[in-house]
C-alpha cells in the first residue's frame, strides 16, 4: 500500500481496537518513540509513550464498555515522502446510556513510512460539558449543553485548519510570559532542525527563547496588545535556526480561548528570509539610486507605458525652468515646442521606437532651456518588458551634453581648419566639395576656382616667411570678403587657395567672379614700393563628364596652368572642346545645355528647390516648363488641367519653339477618342509615343493630324481624380527617351503638379476670402 492507503488503514485499524473492541493495550504497538496525544481529562498534553498510556488507563478506569461507531469519515493530507496527518470525525454511542453519545474530532499524524507509526493524536469532543478529570460526558450534562455546540464547533474547525493544513511550521503556545510550547508539528521541527527533546533542554520548552533576542520584546508586545476583536494577528520577526543563525519568518497567528477566562495561540510559521534579503537589497539600492540621484545632474524619467504615465526628477524644473513634457504630447504625437525644430525628427523617432518596443534607444537632440537657449541633451532609454515581452515600461535618462558637444565642434573646427588663415585645411576642403557636388541641386551653376599667388616663392625668398605668411593670410582674407557663407574656401598648399562655388545663376557670372577675385588682391601690396600682388585662376564646371571631384579638380589644375603659360595675372576656364554651348531663355538667363547636368534626379532636384523658394509661382512654373522642355530638346511642353466638371481640359501653361508667344487657351473636349482619358496612362502615370505613325492606339489619328511625331504625358491626380497634365510634344522628329529619361520626366512633372496644386488652392482660397 502506499503512504495514504496505510495511513487510512492503520486509522481504521484504530479506530476499531478504540471505540469497539476496547483493547487499549494493543494500541501502543502503534505509537512511535516520540509519541504526544492532545486529548480530554486527565493528562489532556502527553508528550511521551509512557503518558499517553498512563491517560489511556485513566480512561479503562472511567469507562470500559464500547461504543457503536455512525457516520465515520477520514481525509489525508501527505506531508513529506513518510509522513501524512489523517483527520476526520465520528460519532460514537455509548452502549451504557448513563453515558452521552460523543462527536469526535481526531487528527492523527503518521511517520516512517513504510513501517507507518502513529507520533500524534489530537482527540476532542466538540463540547464544554466535560467535566474536570473525566473522559465522558453524562446524559443529563449534555441536555443542559446544545446551546453550545455552535461555539464547540468553530473552534474543532480552527483547530483542525491549524493541524491538517500547515504550509510551514506549526506550534501551539499559551498566553504566558514565555509563550510555553502546547504542542509542536513536525514541520516546525524541520523549519528549523530541532527534535523536541532539543527544544525541552536548550529552549526550556518556551517559544520566547527561540526568538531571536531583538525581536523579543516585539513579539510579547504584539500578542499581548492584540485587538480584543481581532482573533488573527500576522507579523514578521526572527527566529534561532539550529546554527543559532537568526532567519525571518511571518507568524500567521490565531487567538482562542483557552480554559475559562483565558486564551492560546496557534501560529502557523512561513519562512521569508529570501523576500527579506530581496527587501533588504531593494532598500539598499533604492537608498544608493537616491544619493547618486542627489549628486548628479542628469534628469532621470519613466514612462509607464501600461498607465500611460511620464515622471521626470525633481531637477527637471532646475534645469530647463518650466513643467516636463507631458505625456498627452507624446500620446497623441504632438510635436513639443520646446524641441529645436531641426531635431524634431529625431524626437518623433524616439517616440516611434518606444512605442515599436525597441529595447535599447539612444539619440541626441537640442532643448529649450530656462534662458531660452537650445542646449545639446542625450536621450537614453531602456524598456523594461512583462512576461509576454510586451513592453511596460521605458526608464530612460537625459544628459546635458552641450559643452560636450561644444568642443567637438571645437575640436572638429581645429582639425579642419589651416592654422594660419582660418581656412578649410586641404583634406576638410576636399571632402566638403566632394559632399556638396553630390547635393548639389541644378539651381544655377557651380564652378571650382584654383587660385595660385604669383611669384610667392620670390616673395618669401626675398622678405622671408614671415612677411610671406602675412600676405597668404592677407589673401585669406580677400578671398573671405569676396565671397558668400555657401561658398567653400580652403588653403590646398602654401601659395594656393581653392574656392568652390555653387548656384551661379551662368558662365558670365563664373567669370565676374574671377575678376572680383583677382582686383581685391591688387589691393594687397608686397613691399613698400606698394608692388601690387596678383594671382593666376584655373576654373572647371561642373558637368556631366566630370562625375566625382577628382577630375574636376583635374580640369581646374589644367585651366590653372593654361592661364600661367598665357601670363599671370588673369583666369582660365576649363575647355573640354570648342563646341560647348548656352541656350538662352526668353527672359535671357543663360541655361546650361545637357553635358553641365548630371544624373536624371537633378533636374527634378533643381524644380522642387527653385519652386519651393520661389515668390511667383505662376511665371516660375512657366520658367521651369521652357527649361524642362530645352533640357529634353523637344519642340513643345505644356499643362493641362481639367475644368470643374471634368468634362474638358484647358492648357494653363505653354512653351513652344515653333511659336514666339505663349498661348494659354487652347481647349479639348474628353470626348470620342479621349472619352475615359485616364485609362490610357500606365501604372507610372506615363502616356508614351515615340513614334506617333506607328502606334496602334485610338490616340494616334488625332495627334497624326496636328502632325506630332512623338508625345510624353504625366497625369496629375488631385484627391485620387483625374485633375491634368504635363506633356512633352515633338514635331519635327520621332524621338525615344531613355527609361532613365522616362523616370526623371516622371519627377520632375510629379514635382510641377505638386506647386500647380498648391496654386491652385491658394487661389480658390483668397477667392473664397474676397467673397
Amino acid at each position: 500500500m502506499n503512504l495514504e492507503e496505510l495511513a487510512l488503514h492503520l486509522t481504521n485499524e484504530l479506530k476499531i481496537k478504540y471505540f469497539d473492541e476496547r483493547d487499549f493495550l494493543s494500541l501502543k504497538n502503534y505509537f512511535a518513540d516520540n509519541f504526544s496525544l492532545i486529548g480530554t481529562g486527565k493528562n489532556e498534553f502527553s508528550v511521551s509513550k509512557e503518558a499517553a498510556a498512563e491517560a489511556i488507563i485513566e480512561q479503562i478506569k472511567e469507562y470500559s464498555g464500547k461504543f457503536v461507531i455512525e457516520n465515520s469519515n477520514f481525509f489525508f493530507t501527505k506531508l513529506s515522502d513518510t509522513s501524512g496527518l489523517v483527520y476526520g470525525y465520528l460519532k460514537a454511542i455509548p452502549e451504557d446510556p448513563e453515558f452521552a453519545e460523543e462527536d469526535v474530532r481526531l487528527t492523527l499524524c503518521f511517520e516512517g513510512y513504510p513501517d507507518l507509526k502513529l507520533s500524534h493524536i489530537h482527540f476532542s469532543h466538540p463540547d464544554y460539558t466535560q467535566l474536570e478529570g473525566k473522559y465522558y460526558i453524562s446524559s443529563k450534562l449534555r441536555k443542559d449543553t446544545d446551546s453550545l455546540r455552535t461555539d464547540l464547533d468553530a473552534y474543532i474547525r480552527q483547530l483542525e485548519n491549524l493541524t491538517t493544513k500547515v504550509p510551514g511550521g506549526a506550534h501551539q503556545c499559551l498566553n504566558d510570559d514565555y509563550l510555553t510550547f502546547a504542542s509542536l508539528s513536525d514541520s516546525f521541527l524541520n523549519m528549523f532542525g530541532f527534535t523536541k527533546q532539543e527544544i525541552i533542554e536548550k529552549f526550556n520548552n518556551q517559544y520566547i527563547n527561540m526568538i531571536y533576542p531583538e525581536d523579543r520584546q516585539y513579539v510579547l508586545d504584539t500578542v499581548k496588545n492584540h485587538g480584543a476583536g481581532d482573533p488573527n494577528i500576522d507579523f514578521e520577526y526572527r527566529v534561532l535556526n539550529h546554527e543559532n543563525k537568526p532567519i525571518w519568518i511571518l507568524d500567521k497567528c490565531s487567538v482562542l480561548p483557552y480554559g475559562d477566562d483565558d486564551v492560546c495561540f496557534y501560529c502557523i510559521l512561513i519562512e521569508i528570509e529570501s523576500r527579506k534579503k530581496q527587501q533588504e537589497e531593494l532598500r539598499l539600492l533604492l537608498e544608493r539610486y537616491q544619493v547618486v540621484a542627489n549628486q548628479i545632474t542628469d534628469i532621470v524619467f519613466e514612462w509607464d507605458l501600461v498607465k500611460d504615465e511620464l515622471v521626470f526628477s525633481t531637477n527637471w524644473s532646475e534645469k530647463f525652468g518650466y513643467d516636463p513634457i507631458p505625456i498627452s504630447l507624446l500620446r497623441d504625437n504632438t510635436i513639443p515646442e520646446n524641441i529645436h525644430l531641426d531635431d524634431v525628427d529625431a524626437f518623433m523617432q524616439l517616440i516611434k521606437n518606444i512605442n515599436e518596443g525597441s529595447p535599447h534607444i539612444d539619440t541626441e537632440i537640442r532643448i529649450r532651456n530656462k534662458y531660452n537657449k537650445y542646449i545639446w541633451v542625450r536621450i537614453r532609454f531602456t524598456l523594461l518588458y512583462d512576461q509576454n515581452k510586451t513592453p511596460i515600461r521605458a526608464i530612460g535618462i537625459l544628459i546635458d551634453i552641450d559643452d560636450e558637444k561644444k568642443q567637438k565642434e571645437n575640436l572638429m573646427d581645429q582639425a579642419q581648419k589651416d592654422a594660419l588663415t582660418g581656412l578649410f585645411n586641404k583634406a576638410a576642403i576636399n571632402r566638403l566639395v566632394s559632399e556638396a557636388m553630390e547635393h548639389d541641386g541644378c539651381d544655377g551653376i557651380q564652378a571650382l576656382f584654383i587660385i595660385d599667388v604669383d611669384n610667392f616663392k620670390q616673395v618669401n625668398d626675398t622678405y622671408g616667411h614671415l612677411v610671406g605668411d602675412r600676405l597668404i593670410s592677407d589673401v585669406a582674407m580677400a578671398l573671405k570678403s569676396k565671397t558668400r557663407a555657401t561658398d567653400l574656401i580652403g588653403r590646398v598648399g602654401g601659395d594656393e587657395f581653392l574656392i568652390y562655388f555653387s548656384h551661379i545663376a551662368s558662365v558670365d557670372g563664373i567669370k565676374k567672379r574671377a575678376q572680383v577675385l583677382i582686383n581685391s588682391m591688387h589691393d594687397i601690396s608686397l613691399n613698400a614700393s606698394d608692388e601690387a600682388l596678383t594671382v593666376s585662376i584655373g576654373i572647371a564646371i561642373f558637368n556631366r563628364n566630370t562625375v566625382d571631384y577628382l577630375s574636376l579638380y583635374q580640369h581646374a589644375d589644367e585651366a590653372l596652368y593654361d592661364q600661367k603659360s598665357k601670363g599671370r595675372d588673369g583666369y582660365t576656364i576649363y575647355q573640354q572642346d570648342s563646341n560647348t554651348k548656352q541656350i538662352k531663355t526668353a527672359s535671357g538667363t543663360p541655361i546650361v545645355s545637357d553635358d553641365l547636368l548630371i544624373g536624371s534626379q537633378r533636374l527634378s532636384q533643381y524644380a522642387l528647390n527653385t519652386l519651393h523658394a520661389s515668390t511667383n509661382l505662376e511665371s516660375d512654373i512657366q520658367r521651369m516648363l521652357e527649361i524642362i522642355a530645352k533640357y529634353y530638346d523637344v519642340s513643345r511642353a505644356y499643362i493641362f488641367e481639367n475644368d470643374e466638371n471634368n468634362t474638358k481640359g484647358i492648357i494653363t501653361f505653354e512653351w513652344d519653339i515653333l511659336r514666339e508667344d505663349h498661348v494659354y487657351n487652347d481647349e479639348f473636349e474628353y470626348t470620342d477618342s479621349l472619352a475615359n482619358y485616364e485609362d490610357y496612362f500606365d501604372e507610372n502615370r506615363i502616356l508614351y509615343f515615340p513614334n506617333v505613325d506607328t502606334a496602334d492606339h485610338p490616340l494616334t489619328e488625332p495627334l497624326v493630324q496636328r502632325n506630332i511625331k512623338s508625345m510624353l504625358q504625366y497625369i496629375i491626380i488631385d484627391d485620387g481624380k483625374f485633375s491634368g497634365g504635363v506633356g512633352f510634344e515633338d514635331c519635327r522628329e520621332t524621338k525615344s527617351f531613355t527609361d532613365e529619361e522616362i523616370k526623371s520626366f516622371r519627377l520632375t512633372s510629379s514635382v510641377l503638379a505638386i506647386f500647380l496644386l498648391q496654386l491652385r488652392l491658394k487661389q480658390r482660397l483668397k477667392k473664397c476670402i474676397s467673397q
